[in-house]
């Protein structure tokens, strides 16, 4: 596995790619609940970095790549407000399931 990170707008040559790792939220076991799956799309991406940016916040993205394959195992974002500047938000985190148990998490 290779371990990388994004500041800031994700880059415009892996958002395919991104789109689909987003959807990792689908995979997380709700228990009872019955959730919809997410089904997000480049452009509800854009406009939400759109508006944290516009407010200030800033975004920090560690992903996982498997070597073997080239694909994202899993990610992590953590979102920083300079008006709250003590503070960290956890945004989504997730491996997918043939990924998990190899303490990538």
């Amino acid at each position: 596995y290779t371990l990388g990170f994004w500041e800031g707008p994700y880059p415009e040559e892996r958002m395919a790619e991104i789109v689909g790792l987003a959807e990792i939220v689908n995979t997380v076991p709700f228990g009872d609940l019955e959730i919809e799956d997410m089904k997000p799309t480049a452009e509800q991406i854009r406009a939400e970095e759109k508006s944290l940016f516009a407010r200030g916040i800033e975004r920090w993205t560690a992903w996982v790549r498997e070597d073997a394959t080239g694909a994202f195992a899993g990610y992590t974002e953590v979102f920083w407000n300079p008006h709250k500047p003590a503070y960290l938000s956890q945004g989504i985190t997730g491996v997918w399931p043939r990924h998990r148990g190899r303490k990538i998490g």
